[in-house]
């Protein structure tokens, strides 16, 4: 079969193994039911899952799939109970972002974490405890599975919440994927040298 022949799933699902990497789509049947569930409710299948293992490749598949007119939505730790992540049509890409759970680095010095947005809140706690530090925020409702990625993305509430405002309130820059896939530095990432201020 050429791939002008092929349905447009397949043929995203063999652009994003040809040209990104072939291992981070989702293929195992038994995965679907996760992807198509929160806490609380259920969704529709999305078209494609893809779970990308490094951050170059998140804007490659929303480059791609967007271009092809698929939806996109992300999932973190699966703990949300908002619905947020679960697609709304078939014709959705589904990001799963728990492979990017690294550390990026803690500065001490200017008390600021970098992270990708599939490390979760109990892995900056592991993280900052031996140093003596930890985050005016510091968890959510959702448990210890729950992303930053996902805290973030529903203004998360809870641990720290009365005394220092939400998750959102604590960050001093993102790096963020528009539609056409470009990357896009907010915050104090946006300046050359930046520094965050208190």
């Amino acid at each position: 079969m050429t791939q002008t022949e092929m349905a447009p799933t397949d043929l995203l699902g063999v652009r994003i193994q040809n040209n990104i990497d072939s291992n981070i789509v989702v293929t195992d049947a038994s995965e679907i039911p996760l992807y198509t569930s929160d806490v609380y409710g259920m969704g529709i299948p999305p078209a494609l899952i893809v779970r990308p293992a490094e951050l170059q490749q998140v804007s490659s598949i929303v480059k791609i799939a967007t271009s092809m007119g698929f939806a996109i939505t992300q999932r973190g730790g699966g703990m949300s109970y908002t619905g947020g992540y679960l697609p709304i049509h078939t014709h959705t890409v589904m990001l799963d972002l728990s492979a990017l759970n690294r550390i990026v680095s803690i500065n001490e010095d200017d008390l600021v974490i970098t992270v990708e947005a599939g490390v979760t809140w109990q892995q900056i706690w592991e993280a900052l405890t031996p140093r003596g530090l930890r985050l005016p925020f510091f968890g959510t409702f959702s448990g210890s599975r729950a992303t930053v990625g996902g805290g973030l993305s529903n203004g998360a509430l809870f641990m720290g919440t009365a005394r220092y405002g939400s998750a959102a309130d604590i960050v001093v820059g993102m790096e963020v994927i528009d539609a056409r896939g470009r990357r896009i530095q907010t915050g104090q990432a946006a300046f050359h040298n930046g520094r965050p201020g208190f």
